[in-house]
């Protein structure tokens, strides 16, 4: 953020923002208590060009959660 704070506006930041964003409501798309402080943008910025099934993602998270060797659920 500090090498931002003297441009003259944060549009190019604010829509690199909305693209993270959009980018993890398309593949994951239900929401868990888990998935606050993930550092999506790191995550984004090194899968962006994935090609992810967000139905198979969903279904490999589902079976991650049950899982009683899972110790750090965050981590899914």
């Amino acid at each position: 953020m500090s090498e931002h704070q003297h441009d003259i506006n944060a549009t190019p930041l604010w829509l690199h923002f909305q693209t993270v964003i959009n980018w993890v409501n398309t593949y994951f798309t239900k929401y868990r208590k888990e998935m606050k402080g993930i550092d999506w943008g790191r995550l984004y910025n090194e899968h962006k060009a994935d090609v992810l099934d967000p139905v198979s993602l969903e279904e490999r998270i589902k079976e991650l959660m049950i899982d009683d060797e899972v110790t750090s659920k965050k981590g899914i």
